[in-house]
């Protein structure tokens, strides 16, 4: 009897230890996307800082729990960056020391790229390395596996494109030596960016025979930026072009076909035409315009639907297996819940029974609205959106929902089902 009472308290422990374990990652989440913290850990942290660096850090606290709990308007920004701008270098190592570890980086991030910029204007060796020590800790040193990519794009790697950014506001050309010479995966990339947008842009004709001479095949993937500031005017385009041809690069075809689809507001069908046959005139593989010209098209119907003659016939021509697959971007598109289609895409999935399918786009999204801040507007699209998610997934399957949402803390169990 004895040995049987203690099996099953074990088993009661060890699962009660999963289950706060569990409660416990869904807590940081909600701390790092802007909930307060509680514990004992925020007043061993006051205890730990100078009594002149508290009401600092008090104010900045509060900063970071309105970004994560409801998007800034520009104007508040403006303000916020009024604020850090005017921060002492020991204001600003003490501020980034006290953001939560793992942060999100729509939440947190706003806060780190502003301090890291401050940083950067008043000591960028300084501010570049301690970025550098923080991508070397998270990804190890520049080798074969080392995510370059994946590196730049993590909440490490944008505290580096802000450093950079600020570095490359006064001295670009140090700025790249020291970048080349990193052992940190990414900054390359981060320098590459930043770099190239800022040459491309003050000499269209002449700036990409820079880039292409300081980094080389990196400097395809600034072209995104480029197109996303520029791409809309015929003169960037034609000088663009005009170098790629000169290249012949492949990867920098596909950089433009790509940049132009995902960074220009979806284009008139005639304009959309013209940048095609633009590419094609200036020696484009037929794959790559092939490749612009059916991403084009996606973008156009994502965003207009087919209430328009323009796009009737395109809607009309798509197989059974594209329009399914248009319904299911529709899903995690930003501000998709206002556009009829969205109700159109649950029903679908309800009337397949796609319960695994509605169960993971809840939960990604879920994911992704915490890591980009609003969760608790109630009129921010993508709280509306996760809200008739999940409202699909309970019709379908209200056992293994709930479940899921018990699991979570109380403010996303609110905003689930307020």
């Amino acid at each position: 009897m004895k040995k049987r009472f203690g099996y099953g308290a074990g088993f009661l422990f060890l699962l009660g230890l999963v289950a706060w374990w569990g409660y416990h990652g869904e807590r940081r989440k909600m701390v790092a996307a802007g909930s307060r913290e509680s514990g004992w850990r925020p007043w061993v942290t006051r205890m730990r800082t100078s009594a002149d660096q508290r009401s600092v850090l008090d104010d900045l606290e509060a900063w970071r729990q309105q970004i994560g709990q409801r998007e800034l308007s520009e104007r508040e920004r403006e303000g916020l960056w009024k604020r850090i701008r005017a921060f002492s270098l020991e204001q600003v190592e003490a501020a980034l020391s006290s953001l939560p570890k793992g942060t999100p980086w729509e939440v947190n991030g706003v806060l780190a790229a502003m301090l890291s910029y401050r940083w950067a204007q008043m000591d960028p060796m300084g501010a570049a390395e301690d970025a550098e020590k923080a991508l070397v800790a998270e990804f190890g040193t520049v080798s074969a596996e080392a995510p370059t990519v994946g590196a730049a794009r993590s909440e490490m790697g944008m505290r580096m494109m802000a450093v950079l950014s600020a570095w490359a506001e006064v001295d670009g050309e140090a700025m790249v030596r020291w970048a080349r010479a990193s052992q940190a995966p990414g900054v390359d990339f981060c320098a590459s960016e930043m770099v190239s947008e800022k040459w491309l842009v003050e000499d269209p004709r002449n700036g990409l025979a820079r880039v292409r001479e300081a980094f080389g095949e990196m400097s395809w993937r600034s072209l995104s930026k480029v197109i996303e500031n520029c791409g809309g005017e015929a003169e960037y385009r034609q000088a663009i072009l005009k170098a790629l041809a000169m290249d012949g690069s492949t990867q920098g075809w596909n950089e433009y076909g790509r940049g132009l689809t995902a960074h220009l507001d979806p284009v008139s069908p005639d304009l959309a035409m013209q940048m095609a046959d633009e590419m094609t005139s200036a020696g484009a593989p037929s794959e790559v315009v092939q490749a612009f010209e059916g991403g084009w098209r996606e973008e156009y119907l994502l965003r207009f639907g087919s209430d328009t003659e323009d796009v009737a016939a395109l809607w009309a021509s798509l197989s059974p297996e594209q329009w399914q697959s248009e319904l299911k971007r529709l899903l995690f598109a930003q501000g998709a819940v206002s556009d009829p289609r969205f109700e159109e895409a649950l029903e679908w999935a309800e009337s397949r029974g796609e319960v695994a399918w509605v169960a993971s786009t809840t939960q990604d999204y879920t994911t992704w609205f915490l890591h980009h801040g609003g969760w608790a507007s109630p009129e921010h699209p993508s709280v509306k959106n996760i809200q008739e998610q999940f409202k699909s997934w309970e019709r379908m399957d209200p056992e293994s929902a709930q479940r899921w949402r018990s699991g979570l803390p109380v403010e996303m169990r609110e905003v689930l089902q307020p």
